[in-house]
């Protein structure tokens, strides 16, 4: 082994020193011996450190593994700034969800979504969905949804059937899309209806899509350029023209009492139920409050829906509490699967709660039986303790 390169420095340079000036060969050799031990020394402390870097990086690799394996099923790591989205609630049964690589599981309650999951619901189930935002989604019956990104831009994708939002106001800086097969919809706080038809309509022959917007504005970019859409409109505007026309019973006539019960001895007779509220929409079938709902849930199906909900709410704004009650009505008994149910239950609880408190309660304890955790539990149960 060659000695140090500073130990045959130190050897020349004693070497060349003057005579006068060269130490003995005793104090020399101690010299030399006290380079070699110091250099020594520190090739020594080097291997070390370099030994203690290794096992540092091994034992977080252990860690890392060993955390991954002991991760919960269904667990899915959330980074900062990263919206957490799992399943709040399920309707019916069959909904499944796929993830990266294609690989199918059960759809269930609690269960957090990772990007690039794919929710797909059956023809008589629906999925709500909860981002820690407060946003909530209902995925409609018969529909194929992904998650596409959750971090600031939380980015959703539809490729078919339909889905119910209520978008929480988003941070600055925070967006949230909802991409279709021939549309983009992007809002910052609002509800709407999206969903997705088979086949376009002679109202919109380019566009599958179809929006009802019942609160804030959404902005929707496609192939026909850039338009915003506020509360109580749709898109594409074309598909306005089907109107929803509903004739009211009249009023019942005032019932007359006999001696009986004008004196109180016997309660007077219940006044005669109405008549069937008809309802008539322009290119489809005439139906009563006894008309059964589709086999299918297909695209003109979830236009009706849609259009169902759009004509209630413009005649709840409009101060139509009646027809706004009777059109709720109908959307429920005739589409009892669809997304929008449990939004048409909780507009006629908030109706019924202005003029009729008995009927509002009614109404509450029903959101809660069938929607247990549904976004209007709080106002329920406000409803339910009110007098």
């Amino acid at each position: 082994m060659s000695k140090p390169p500073y130990a045959a420095i130190a050897a020349r340079l004693l070497r060349d020193a003057p005579t006068a000036s060269r130490p003995g060969a005793a104090a020399l050799q101690r010299s030399l011996s006290t380079i070699e031990r110091a250099q020594s020394a520190r090739r020594r402390k080097v291997r070390w450190q370099r030994a203690a870097l290794g096992v540092a990086l091994a034992a977080a690799s252990v860690v890392v593994v060993v955390g991954a394996r002991h991760l919960a099923p269904g667990a899915v790591s959330t980074r900062a700034g990263e919206a957490k989205i799992s399943v709040s609630a399920l309707q019916g049964s069959g909904a499944s969800v796929v993830d990266l690589a294609e690989k199918r599981a059960v759809l269930r309650a609690g269960l957090e979504l990772a990007a690039g999951s794919r929710i797909e619901t059956t023809d008589g189930g629906t999925a709500a969905l909860r981002l820690s935002t407060g946003t909530l989604l209902t995925i409609d019956g018969q529909s194929r949804v992904t998650l596409e990104a959750r971090g600031t831009l939380q980015h959703f994708s539809l490729q078919s059937g339909g889905l119910d939002a209520r978008v929480a106001k988003l941070e600055p800086g925070a967006r949230f899309v909802v991409q279709t097969p021939d549309a983009e919809i992007e809002v910052r706080g609002t509800q709407f209806h999206l969903s997705v038809l088979e086949q376009p309509e002679p109202c919109a022959p380019l566009a599958r899509t179809r929006l009802v917007v019942r609160e804030g504005v959404v902005e929707v970019r496609s192939s026909t350029g850039v338009v915003r859409v506020g509360a109580g409109e749709r898109w594409p505007s074309s598909c306005e023209e089907r109107v929803v026309d509903v004739k009211l019973p009249q009023p019942a006539p005032a019932v007359a009492l006999d001696a009986d019960a004008r004196h109180g001895t016997r309660p007077p007779a219940p006044p005669p139920a109405p008549a069937a509220v008809a309802l008539q929409v322009p290119g489809t079938r005439p139906a009563t409050a006894a008309f059964e709902p589709p086999e299918h849930a297909s695209g003109s199906a979830l236009s009706e829906q849609t259009e169902l909900f759009a004509a209630a709410s413009k005649a709840a704004r409009a101060g139509d509490s009646v027809k706004a009650l009777t059109l709720y009505s109908k959307l429920i008994e005739a589409y009892p699967s669809s997304g929008l149910r449990e939004n048409a239950i909780a507009e006629r609880m908030r109706l019924l709660r202005q003029g009729s408190p008995a009927a509002a309660r009614r109404e509450a304890s029903l959101y809660l039986s069938l929607y247990p955790n549904g976004f209007g539990k709080p106002e329920a149960e406000r409803i339910l303790a009110s007098p």
